[in-house]
């Protein structure tokens, strides 16, 4: 999506930061699958962190999740976004399919 608009040295500068941080999976939010990164976990590569928040918020889309309007931007097959000093991933799906799918997975937890 995004990926268009940025510039191949911009892009070659995100994916190494990509693949030089430690990604969990966020399993406190099963219902809501995605990986994150905090900035302190790599303090040698806070600019790169901060320059790829720039990035998203630069070329990236707004996409609501219930009350808040957060800013994501697509490199290959994930979306990220930045919630203060936490980098998240995700599947590029639209947020609303993501809530929806969360409401059902909760709803099975629920009947068992």
């Amino acid at each position: 999506m995004s990926t268009r608009q940025i510039n191949k040295k911009d892009l070659t500068r995100a994916r190494v930061y990509i693949k030089s941080v430690k990604w969990r999976f966020a399993k406190t939010m099963r219902q809501w699958p995605h990986f994150y990164t905090v900035l302190e976990w790599n303090p040698k590569l806070a600019a790169e962190f901060f320059y790829f928040a720039y990035l998203i918020h630069k070329h990236g889309y707004v996409d609501p999740w219930r009350k808040h309007k957060f800013v994501y931007f697509q490199v290959d097959e994930f979306k990220y976004w930045v919630i203060d000093n936490i980098l998240n991933r995700a599947e590029p799906k639209p947020n609303s399919v993501v809530l929806a799918q969360g409401e059902k997975y909760l709803a099975r937890k629920k009947k068992r």
